[in-house]
């Protein structure tokens, strides 16, 4: 039980850590909602945390795939 409070709180911090950094970013896309600031929303956040991220890449994607392939069959 350990091992998954201290993953828990890992996830956790980076969360706080992308809130804290992506102010900017999401600032400059409420001012100037292009493209480019859209993209820059999903690049900056992964910048910034990669390890966030990739565990929610790791659960996100497998739903996504099994979703569209439910709606294709």
């Amino acid at each position: 039980m350990d091992g998954i409070k201290r993953n828990f709180n890992k996830l956790r911090s980076e969360w706080r850590y992308v809130n804290r950094v992506m102010g900017p970013h999401w600032e400059r896309f409420f001012r100037h909602p292009d493209s480019h600031a859209y993209v820059n929303l999903f690049v900056e956040a992964r910048r910034a945390s990669p390890y966030l991220f990739g565990h929610i890449d790791a659960v996100l994607y497998p739903c996504l795939l099994v979703a569209f392939a439910y709606v294709i069959w």
